[in-house]
């Protein structure tokens, strides 16, 4: 079952350039040319509403605010919010230097979200910084690969994952509707806090050197589901980076968890 995408990233994009484009013409409206009649309201026309309910019920109604700034506090690192807001920002001095000099600019708002949505997959300085590759070096590997080693590697990883989840027991899409839906970012947390502490501690058992491949996938696994469900509880400080997160937790969540699941059933019927 694919995943529900409530929200595109695409319509996050529009709003966040929505409130930027809408303080750009406020800031014209209220600084025409000096003997030109060019950005002035007309009398009968609705002012741009700058927010819909939907952005004031997750924080964004400021954004413009927020990201147009030029005194703002130190840049968090690896932020997709504020990078999008920088990229708009960009996009839309020209018009601001065009309507001082007493110019109409033309632009479109759809056109530019979208290419600003484009933009965020392709940049590479965006980036989840999720694993692919584990260290031999930072594993303990045994070359003890008897049938009673593997069979104690199994016992042991099995205890593993029974202490770390506890009675934890929701599934992606519960999770997925509590942040994005209920603005609960409580069990994103839990389970991005799970898989870093099984990370942890499977880089902290002995693993048999015929395993070692199967022992770093799982690694890999963990360490990229923290990385997905961090990205989602932090959806106040980083919507765009949560969007993304929504957008690849089936491939990065999902879809390895099935592969790990039949490893480890292969693996079982091994040392059987």
């Amino acid at each position: 079952m694919g995943v529900p995408r409530i929200i595109k990233i695409s319509t996050i994009i529009f709003i966040l350039s929505a409130g930027l484009i809408g303080s750009y013409l406020i800031f014209k409206d209220s600084n025409p040319a000096a003997g030109n009649e060019v950005g002035a309201v007309k009398e009968n026309e609705q002012p741009i509403k700058n927010s819909t309910p939907w952005a004031e019920k997750n924080g964004l109604n400021n954004s413009d605010d927020k990201l147009m700034s030029d005194n703002q506090s130190k840049p968090l690192k690896n932020n997709f919010t504020q990078a999008l807001g920088q990229s708009i920002f960009e996009e839309i001095k020209p018009l601001v230097k065009a309507s001082q000099n007493g110019e109409k600019p033309n632009f479109d708002i759809n056109l530019m979200s979208g290419g600003l949505t484009k933009d965020i997959f392709k940049n590479q300085s965006l980036d989840l910084n999720l694993v692919y590759e584990i260290d031999d070096s930072k594993l303990k590997i045994s070359q003890d690969n008897s049938r009673k080693a593997k069979i104690n590697y199994l016992i042991t990883t099995g205890e593993i994952n029974k202490k770390e989840f506890g009675d934890f027991n929701k599934n992606y899409l519960e999770i997925i509707m509590d942040v994005f839906q209920k603005g609960d970012f409580s069990s994103a947390n839990q389970l991005a806090s799970i898989y870093k502490n099984l990370a942890n501690d499977y880089f902290n058992i002995e693993v048999p050197s015929d395993w070692v491949d199967f022992h770093k996938k799982m690694i890999i696994f963990f360490k990229n589901s923290e990385t997905i469900y961090s990205a989602m509880a932090n959806f106040t400080y980083d919507p765009v980076k949560s969007y993304l997160a929504l957008e690849l937790v089936e491939k990065i969540s999902i879809d390895n968890a099935q592969e790990i699941e039949d490893l480890i059933n292969k693996k079982i019927k091994e040392v059987r």
